[in-house]
């Protein structure tokens, strides 16, 4: 159950992180020389393959530090590791911008007639990616000095509310606590204190919000100031930037959303279906995040890890004998962290050391269902990692949208193993009420926050955004999407909410949906399929990285996600596990 990396560094004091620290930095020397003087493919694939080698190298001194640091989160000198290979990285990644904008500036014939030739074959999909938004390139110098003032400009903005959440005291029945306390207040089974903690969280926020506000007004008016001055030769809409970063088309996402706007019952039942087991007749915020009550019988006994391993390796095993024999591999050589440790940081995910080709999982583990599922989710993770492990790296780095496809799928496979086994109610219950939460949160939230975020980038276009407006289109949103499974809105929640303000990335909530949708479209073709679906799945994963999900799809499950019949199969497996759950409550 605890990580054993001394295949990649022996600690942190192993010479050979500094020495390959030296390595990388006398590489970009050469790099930098030779960047403007590359004009065949075989130099240009040449160079690109020694760049992603030391890409690869300062990711895994990165990985290296980060899985220490979660593991102990005191430990101070991983954190100054991590700190320095992430620096060193963003110092890297600039050396390519001349060779990039060399690349855009080519016409298409030039440019097909180079990135189609066999040296430059692993890079094809990365550099028609960047090429298609050639048109919205800026001039090196204009490139150079936006990246320059977004520093302390744009990113500033999102680091100043870090701060704010950071500092951020909420009062609550009378105590003073901090945001991340009062956030776990909210999962009470007590539901008065959760009203407090809800209560006392947007009292905070409200106190702030002309602080909160003037960030999201920042943050959205430099990417509209950007996206018009990058709109010279072709208008670009905010929505084409995300889609971009999706790997989808517009297309796509409206047929996404349009369905689940078709299909929002099936999450608001899921909300209804909660609030009945709690005995809620008037479901409020507050009650989103609560757990379920205890049904009066004995309390569900700890499921050891071993057995969840095994519970876990069963249900892959029925789909995929390599999946379960993979598992297996992961245990044998130490690539899970599970094993509660003192200064452990929450959460988990998995991540991957690429010069080895070698995932690994990190989360905590305590026993209870929701671990089972969440060790088969992360294993799934793992499992997309390693049948790409042998894939060049720039073919391998997929998109949000696809990075839940596999982690999904096999948490799919494990629920239903697990509910084919169920003796009890009180089993089933527990197991198909995290597919509730999902559902609730997935289907019903997450399209609230695109609404809203939406909404507010069209009314920026108009002038600054003030506090009460912000509240009423949260409001707005709330009650499209939730509409009478809650009696009242969260018009707070754009400030609560971090995802907001989110100064990297703009509207990083629509891929949680289509993720989770998407995964379960996937899984939908297992039983339409039949025995070729298990190559075809695989296959489908290995071209995340190198294909549109458009694309993906057509080449692996001949459908078109653009067409909203996909999305329904998604949705009716939800509304059948909402049905079984509704049985029984």
């Amino acid at each position: 159950m605890q990580f054993d990396n001394n295949n990649i560094y022996s600690g942190l004091n192993d010479p050979k992180i500094e020495n390959d620290f030296r390595r990388v930095q006398a590489n970009e020397e050469t790099l930098k020389r030779q960047v403007n003087q590359l004009t065949s493919a075989d130099d240009m694939a040449q160079w690109l393959n020694a760049y992603d080698g030391d890409l690869i190298t300062l990711m895994d001194i990165a990985t290296f530090a980060a899985l220490i640091r979660v593991v102990d989160s005191a430990n101070e000198q991983a954190e100054q590791l991590e700190a320095k290979a992430n620096q060193a990285i963003a110092e890297l990644e600039q050396i390519a911008e001349p060779l990039y904008d060399h690349l855009m500036q080519l016409t298409d014939v030039d440019f097909n007639a180079l990135v189609q030739s066999e040296a430059l074959a692993p890079f094809h999909f990365k550099l028609q990616h960047k090429r298609a938004m050639a048109v919205h390139r800026l001039s090196v110098a204009e490139e150079t000095l936006l990246q320059k003032m977004a520093v302390d400009g744009l990113h500033a903005w999102g680091e100043q509310y870090s701060k704010l959440a950071g500092t951020l005291r909420c009062d609550i029945n009378g105590e003073t606590v901090g945001l991340a306390s009062a956030f776990n207040m909210t999962m009470s089974a007590d539901r008065t204190l959760r009203e407090a903690a809800f209560n006392g969280i947007r009292s905070a926020w409200a106190e702030n919000q002309d602080s909160v506000v003037a960030g999201l007004n920042a943050i959205n008016g430099w990417r509209l100031n950007e996206f018009q001055r990058r709109s010279g030769k072709q208008e670009l809409h905010y929505l084409d930037v995300a889609c971009h970063q999706s790997h989808i088309t517009r297309d796509t996402l409206h047929a996404l959303m349009n369905t689940a706007d078709e299909q929002k019952s099936v999450g608001q039942k899921a909300i209804r279906l909660m609030q009945q087991w709690n005995g809620i007749a008037d479901g409020k915020p507050w009650d989103l995040m609560a757990p379920p009550k205890s049904d009066g019988t004995s309390e569900a006994e700890p499921i050891p890890y071993e057995e969840a391993l095994d519970i876990i390796k069963g249900a892959f095993a029925e789909f995929d004998p390599d999946m379960a024999n993979f598992v297996q591999r992961m245990h044998e050589h130490g690539w899970i962290d599970a094993k509660p440790t003192p200064n452990r940081a929450t959460g988990a995910f998995c991540t991957e050391f690429f010069a080895a080709g070698e995932p690994r999982v990190f989360m905590t583990y305590d026993g209870s269902m929701g671990n089972v599922l969440t060790l088969a989710h992360e294993l799934g993770h793992a499992w997309h990692a390693w049948v790409m492990r042998d894939i060049p790296f720039s073919a391998k780095q997929y998109p949000m949208t696809l990075a839940e496809t596999a982690s999904i799928f096999a948490e799919t496979l494990v629920r239903q193993a697990l509910l084919q086994r169920a003796g009890t109610d009180q089993l089933k219950r527990d197991i198909l009420w995290q597919e509730a939460e999902s559902a609730a949160a997935l289907l019903i939230n997450i399209p609230a926050r695109f609404e809203f975020e939406k909404n507010f980038v069209e009314a920026r276009k108009n002038g600054k955004v003030s506090a009460n407006k912000a509240r009423s289109l949260m409001s707005d949103a709330w009650a499209a999407w939730y509409e009478d499974s809650v009696s009242e809105y969260d018009d707070m929640f754009w400030a609560s909410k971090l995802h907001f303000s989110i100064a990297e990335i703009g509207f990083y909530n629509y891929p949680y949906l289509f993720g989770y949708l998407f995964a379960l479209g996937v899984y939908a073709q297992k039983d339409k399929q039949g025995e070729n679906f298990r190559l075809a799945y695989r296959a489908l994963l290995q071209d995340t990285g190198r294909m549109t999900a458009e694309q993906c799809v057509e080449k692996h499950l001949q459908r078109d996600i653009r067409d909203a019949d996909f999305w329904r199969d998604s949705f009716a497996i939800v509304d059948n596990a909402m049905e079984a759950f509704a049985k029984v409550i």
